[in-house]
């Protein structure tokens, strides 16, 4: 079989030459989208006379131009320090800090006339001011523990790059556009062969990831896809061979889908192909994920006596930035007892276990200050106990209201400076309220509290950007609340002017564009539209940022949906995010023979299930390839696609289906089905699929059709 991403295939000539192993003869095309990411080929040290060493451990030269330093910038008492500007003479490379909030300093790599890159085994050693009286009070420690270099993944996100000096933005080439070269594989009298071993046996396919759509594309020389390998879901956890034909003699790449939670090495990406050889390259997935296993102990905690339990609750907490990666609460029925319960699907790394605070109870953990190193593929455990205390007090934190009309939350942590920065509670506020700590230790000897908020707010529409400066001091007494308001000011950063300026949305159509930085600097403030213009936003100087775009679909399938966008903000300009409707080029019927009793979703019982079956007909003089379907997450409540009846091509169905492609006038089915859980439901949802024409290489669609469905009420039983 043939496979591309964005949930499409194409099937060309195929023949089974085993029971594992497949022949591919005809080309695909695959995209993957990127994200920011830890580089992890570079890595920073600071030394204890104040440099910065930035080392590329890897065999290739690493892009600085969107990359950002990270890291928590503070004394050995926990409080904040900026520091200046850091020089690198030799490679003419500058880093210009700007607070990150709640003690972080974020670096930007510039430069006035040198590359933004660091040489493959380069180390390059940057020295500036760290602003302080006493140097030797920077905590290097920390600040090492803390530092990451954020940069652009290998993944390409759909972008803009800047087009001149006055900063404006130019869009990159969109896929499927008329200037992109053909995708057909040449035939030569004596061709190569390329023998593809896709490994997932470690992957943890359907229980630490989604192996979904997992695609080797090959590329000859100058970029254009020559052939690739999908994975069949009954080969998901084992190791599948494929064979791809007909290669011209010469050097080729192996692009590798994004599959999430793993770590992918290849043996050959890129491969040489040799007249009448076979090369091999072998592919492995191994999973990044583990669990956690939390045994809770509420014996001695006097609950429902001298203590107050209800909503018990137990978080794994990311101990740089105070973020929760998954939580879950403590039934009442085990309130005075042991209750053991395991979290799958963590990121491999290290972690803090965070039980809530409970008023006049003192907690500890089996392991120093709840920290655990959760491993891929094994279970890390942790023991959280409470008992009664009259040594703990209480804290009531408050957030002013910052932008008024705007719904605001913020995360905020308390960390005991005393205990290796323990994070002690971890939460969020709302702009307008307060958050209750109970059950805090008194500070004094072993605890002393600081209340930090590592991420700040951006309104760009409003030019209004907020951060904590530095974490706050935290007193506490036994059996007294502490009231502490969080200091949240607006951050001194130079912002420059961008206009947005949103194209080709359809009359009655709207668009949200959703932003963020590469280093989680700030929670954004989301642009809504109702139509095509121009808005005026205003954005941190050297930020990197992605613009998602997601347009309302009501009447027509747009070409790119929705607009993905990555810069970096180093001038005044414009920002262009154009949409583009698809030409219509295949219809969808209701159909008017199926195998099944009746052909709706509507008044569907409660228990049983209705079908519906819509027809997917080829109305051009071409052929239709990469078919893609909307996202699953795109479906209601208890609608789901019938992987049994659908006879178009189905890269979420088990089997695959077959039919990846449309000859000129050729048809395949698609079927729904609704099985309802709630009762008295009366709704409606709107579903097209895609295509690209294997002629044109223009993006096709069809018509875009409400389906109703609804269940019975109760009295209609």
């Amino acid at each position: 079989m043939l496979g591309a991403c964005n949930g499409g295939g194409t099937q060309g000539n195929v023949a089974q030459q085993s029971i594992n192993e497949a022949v591919i003869a005809a080309p695909a095309t695959s995209k993957s989208s990127g994200q920011f990411v830890k580089n992890s080929c570079i890595n920073g040290v600071f030394a204890v006379d104040g440099s910065l060493a930035l080392s590329n451990t890897c065999h290739s030269a690493q892009s600085l131009a969107q990359a950002n330093l990270k890291f928590v910038a503070q004394d050995t008492s926990g409080d904040a320090i900026v520091l200046g500007k850091f020089y690198n003479k030799a490679s003419g490379l500058e880093i210009e800090f700007s607070s990150g909030g709640a003690n972080q300093q974020i670096g930007s790599f510039v430069s006035v006339d040198k590359p933004l890159l660091i040489n493959a085994d380069k180390t390059l050693i940057f020295s500036g001011l760290i602003n302080q009286t006493d140097r030797e009070s920077f905590d290097y420690s920390w600040a090492n523990k803390t530092l990451s270099v954020v940069s652009l993944g290998d993944a390409t996100i759909d972008g803009v790059s800047l087009g001149n000096e006055t900063g404006e933005l130019q869009a990159l080439s969109q896929p499927n556009s008329g200037a992109e070269k053909s995708l057909l594989a040449t035939t030569v009298v004596k061709s190569g062969t390329l023998s593809l071993k896709i490994n997932t046996v470690a992957a943890g396919c359907g229980v630490w990831t989604d192996c979904s759509n997992l695609t080797a594309q090959v590329n000859n020389a100058t970029g254009s896809a020559v052939g690739a390998v999908t994975v069949p879901a009954e080969f998901f956890g084992k190791t599948y061979s494929a064979t791809v034909l007909n290669l011209v003699p010469g050097n080729y790449t192996v692009t590798l889908s994004t599959v999430s939670n793993t770590t992918v090495v290849s043996s050959n990406a890129a491969p040489v192909i040799k007249a009448g050889a076979t090369t091999t390259d072998t592919v492995t997935y191994t999973t990044t994920m583990g669990s956690a296993k939390v045994t809770v102990v509420t014996t001695a905690a006097s609950c429902g006596v001298g203590a107050n339990c209800s909503g018990l609750a137990v978080s794994l907490v990311n101990p740089i930035d105070g973020t929760s990666v998954a939580s879950f609460k403590v039934p009442e029925s085990a309130f005075g007892k042991s209750y053991s319960q395991t979290v799958t699907g963590v990121p491999a790394g290290k972690y803090t276990v965070v039980g809530s605070p409970i008023a006049n109870t003192k907690v500890t953990y089996s392991v120093a200050n709840g920290a655990i190193s959760v491993a891929a593929q094994k279970t890390a455990t942790q023991t959280v106990t409470y008992a009664t205390s009259v040594t703990t007090g209480n804290a009531s934190i408050s957030l002013a209201t910052l932008l008024s009309g705007e719904s605001i939350n913020l995360p905020v942590t308390i960390i005991n400076t005393k205990n290796s920065n323990n994070i002690v509670y971890s939460g969020t506020i709302a702009q307008g309220s307060s958050v209750n700590v109970p059950g805090i230790e008194q500070t004094g000897t072993g605890y002393a509290y600081k209340v930090c908020v590592p991420v700040g707010y951006a309104d760009p529409m409003q030019a209004k950007y907020f951060m904590q400066t530095s974490c706050q001091n935290l007193t506490i007494t036994k059996l007294k609340t502490t009231n502490l308001k969080l200091s949240m000011r607006t951050n001194p950063v130079t912002l420059y002017k961008m206009n947005l300026q949103i194209s080709g949305l359809l009359a009655g159509d709207t668009a949200v564009a959703n932003f963020s930085d590469s280093v989680n600097k700030y929670i954004y403030a989301p642009l809504s539209v109702d139509s095509n213009g121009s808005t005026v936003a205003y954005f941190e100087k050297n930020s990197n940022l992605v613009i998602s775009t997601v347009a309302t679909v009501n009447t027509a399938v747009y070409s790119i949906n929705p607009v993905n966008m990555l810069l970096k903000i180093t001038a005044a300009g414009a920002i262009q995010i154009p949409f583009s409707s698809a030409i219509i080029g295949a219809q969808l019927d209701l159909a008017t023979s199926y195998d099944y009793a009746n052909n709706w979703l509507t008044y569907i019982p409660v228990g049983q299930f209705g079908l519906i079956s819509y027809v997917v007909t080829n109305s051009t003089d071409e052929v239709l390839s990469e078919m893609i379907f909307p996202e699953l997450s795109s479906y209601p409540d208890d609608v789901t696609m019938d992987v049994t009846r659908t006879t178009c091509f189905c890269p979420t169905c088990s089997p695959v289906r077959s039919v990846s492609s449309l000859e000129p006038g050729q048809s395949c089915t698609v079927v729904f089905k609704y099985q309802p859980t709630t009762y008295d439901v009366s709704s409606s949802f709107n579903y097209s699929m895609t295509f690209v024409g294997e002629t044109s290489k223009k993006t096709l669609a069809t018509p875009i059709i409400s389906m109703p469905f609804s269940s019975r009420s109760i009295e209609g039983i």
